[in-house]
């Protein structure tokens, strides 16, 4: 799979940021390209994506062993409770 996008942070200066047409008729047929704001939020997406992925991961870690522990006890308590049956027979 490949890795997540990086695009082009803010332009520095004003003149980055002027849109290069005059009129919408000087756009007809041709494509306009992503804006450096729309490369941000992809970005921060991306980044966001990765943090949620890492938190799951942490997260089936975690109730992985809640419910290896909630066995270990359920198995403690079995076995308490047939000892105890064991001595009062």
């Amino acid at each position: 799979m490949p890795g997540p996008k990086t695009f082009p942070r803010k332009p520095s200066t004003e003149e980055e940021w002027s849109f290069p047409y005059e009129s919408e008729s000087d756009t007809e047929g041709s494509c306009l390209v992503s804006t450096y704001a729309d490369a941000d939020a992809e970005n921060e997406a991306h980044e966001t994506l990765r943090e949620l992925t890492q938190l799951m991961r942490e997260l089936t870690v975690d109730v992985e062993e809640m419910k290896a522990a909630i066995k270990k006890i359920s198995d403690n308590v079995a076995e308490f409770l047939r000892r105890q049956e064991d001595s009062s027979s």
